[in-house]
């Protein structure tokens, strides 16, 4: 048998090859990253005071320029033509975002419902990114739908008293109409690990800039690195607590209780449903009879949410 092919440590003909090739090598190393929309002025209170909350909930990454920018003339300018610093939180905080491939997250941890719903705060910027623009991949997180759009998350066949979260009610108005796709993440996975294990595991990106990655929950693939992973850097009490999920043995449920209460609302909000219908009470009847409506809604794609943190050594 042959020995192993051996992996290369240096190209020196990189740089004569032709500057269109070049540039499409620099630009296979940008990140595609998952931006997350937040309110700036909390995010800043929960660095500052070390509430429960804050234990419990890691603040938002801000992205900078990817680290290609900073390597040559060549490669920063591939990335300057990518992406840019735009407004991604409520009160001016600018992020570096890539319009051709970054994805924007709403979520329910760092974002005021009220303050973006009733427009006070929100800036042009983040209204042009956010809601002009369906092409710009969009990701929200189930619970937002599931317990800010509800009061709570009612059994199978029981009646509840429902009142709608205005910034589930913002998402259902604003970002949902005219996208095609968006992802719906189910659940947030922290990770934390060396810089080496995470560019070797392939799920964080070429250099490892993608602290926050969505994982679909059909590919098999990746959603078993991501158990690997997750098993080896976390407590055993968090494993098991995951691992119901990694199997896709909870799934299923979640994936059809988030489907009831967006349809439930999107009709509310179409106007064709009473607003004090609780979404268990939705038939295969009901979504029969309003079927043109429901069809405009977008293609949902189920994701987890996996969040890198790099351990510095000692």
């Amino acid at each position: 048998m042959g020995e192993p092919p051996k992996t290369l440590q240096s190209f020196p003909q990189f740089r004569i090859l032709p500057p269109e090739l070049r540039q499409e090598i620099w630009s296979y190393c940008l990140p595609r990253r998952v931006v997350q929309m937040h309110d700036s002025r909390r995010r800043q209170r929960m660095q500052r005071f070390k509430r429960e909350e804050s234990r419990r909930r890691a603040t938002p990454v801000i992205p900078g320029p990817p680290l290609i920018s900073q390597v040559c003339r060549e490669s920063r300018y591939v990335a300057l033509r990518k992406g840019c610093f735009e407004t991604m939180a409520l009160y001016g905080t600018r992020a570096w975002f890539d319009r051709s491939g970054d994805v924007i997250n709403v979520g329910r941890a760092f974002s005021t419902g009220a303050a973006i719903y009733d427009g006070r705060v929100v800036e042009s910027g983040l209204q042009t990114i956010a809601c002009s623009n369906p092409d710009i991949p969009l990701s929200i997180d189930a619970d937002l739908v599931e317990k800010d759009g509800w009061d709570n998350r009612p059994p199978w066949g029981t009646r509840s008293k429902p009142s709608f979260g205005t910034l589930a009610e913002w998402v259902v108005k604003k970002l949902l109409p005219g996208r095609r796709t968006c992802a719906v993440v189910l659940r947030n996975v922290p990770i934390r690990t060396s810089y080496e294990e995470a560019c070797a595991s392939g799920l964080f990106g070429l250099l490892a800039e993608e602290t926050t990655v969505h994982i679909n929950v059909e590919d098999a693939k990746k959603m078993a690195a991501l158990s690997d992973m997750y098993k080896r850097t976390t407590k055993a009490e968090r494993w098991d607590a995951m691992q119901e999920y990694f199997s896709n043995r909870e799934v299923d449920y979640d994936i059809s209780w988030f489907l009831k209460c967006v349809k439930a609302m999107w009709l509310k909000e179409k106007g064709v449903m009473w607003r004090t219908l609780a979404p268990d009470r939705l038939t295969l009847g009901d979504e029969e009879v309003f079927k043109e409506e429901l069809e405009q809604l977008p293609q949902f794609t189920y994701v987890i949410a996996a969040h890198l943190s790099v351990c510095t050594p000692g």
